[in-house]
């Protein structure tokens, strides 16, 4: 089985009108869908943020690194993310480069688990837990009454945590205090199970938040709040 094809399909997606309202709604709308197709039909599916610029990510996947996979075997997961990761050294490995990357991996990852016939959690090492926790990953606000609304209404919504992308500390303080809400500064996990651990087979490093105070002052910007 090898890589036949791969694409990348910008989209424009309708967004009800949101309050309280946040500059960050209109990039939100634009997203991307990468498809790898092999050369006996199986077609996975990927997902690449685009943050307003869907167009230069679509780009980085049909121009970048399709050429890097094409003719690939795709169950080579592991190799084929160092391949595209080395042909990118010459523009960097951040920004709009690694959101195409990460939606070109989503998309190998789910064309292994339907070749294999396995849900993708047995390739990552199999089931953890039958159940996770939900939280409401927040947009920024432009200041902390703005927060305050959105973290009321997601908990009224039956959310036990939200997750904030603030830049001022004043805006985790509203959010904290808030009703039935604490703030966790960014860097900082405190009951919210959003460490991250080593997926068998990625060769990725693992890292946790241990320090309670790690990520305060002028760095306490996103918070996950439960």
């Amino acid at each position: 089985m090898k890589i036949a094809a791969v694409r990348a399909y910008p989209l424009s997606i309708p967004l009800r009108p949101m309050r309280p309202h946040s500059p960050w709604l209109d990039g939100m709308r634009k997203q991307i869908i990468v498809t790898l197709t092999t050369d006996d039909g199986v077609v996975g599916l990927g997902e690449c943020f685009a943050y307003g610029a869907p167009l230069a990510v679509a780009s980085v996947v049909e121009e970048s690194l399709a050429p890097v996979l094409v003719g690939e075997n795709p169950t080579e997961i592991e190799r084929l993310v160092e391949k595209m990761e080395r042909s990118m050294l010459l523009y960097g490995r951040r920004g709009i480069a690694i959101h195409a990357l990460s939606g070109v991996e989503i998309a190998l990852w789910d064309l292994a688990g339907k070749a294999r016939g396995l849900p993708v959690h047995d390739l990552l090492g199999g089931r953890y837990t039958r159940e996770i926790r939900a939280y409401a990953s927040l947009l920024r606000y432009p200041g902390p009454a703005d927060v305050a609304a959105a973290c009321r209404h997601q908990v009224d919504a039956g959310f036990a945590a939200v997750k904030l992308h603030q830049l001022d500390v004043e805006s985790v303080r509203v959010a904290r205090d808030g009703p039935r809400v604490r703030a966790v500064p960014a860097g900082v996990v405190r009951g919210a199970g959003l460490a991250s651990r080593r997926l068998p087979g990625t060769g990725r490093g693992e890292r946790r938040a241990r320090d309670p105070d790690r990520g305060r002052g002028e760095r306490g910007a996103g918070a996950g709040v439960r």
